[in-house]
């Protein structure tokens, strides 16, 4: 999949055992809400730490059985959190 300069960022998905690379069309730090898949590039981690991270900000919003994080909600709550606090510890 040819990749150009106005799409930055791509996800690899899952799909009936086939692995399909999508590219996203808007710079992550642009959007208001965005995707677990979204979000988990955005803070460069894995899907089970992105949503414990999720819950723990309290930036999650669910629609049906997606979630969406509101980005500028979830920036806000990391610029409180202490510099060398573990946010993912319990």
């Amino acid at each position: 999949m040819k990749r150009e300069e106005n799409q930055l960022y791509i996800i690899q998905e899952k799909r009936n055992n086939k692995k399909e690379e999508k590219l996203l069309p808007v710079r992550l730090d642009e959007k208001r809400c965005l995707t677990v898949e979204e979000f988990q590039i955005y803070c460069s981690m894995g899907r089970n730490n992105a949503l414990k991270l999720i819950k723990k900000s309290n930036a999650g919003i669910r629609v049906g059985r997606k979630i969406l994080v509101d980005r500028v909600a979830f920036d806000k709550w990391l610029d409180t959190v202490e510099s060398d606090a573990d946010i993912l510890k319990d």
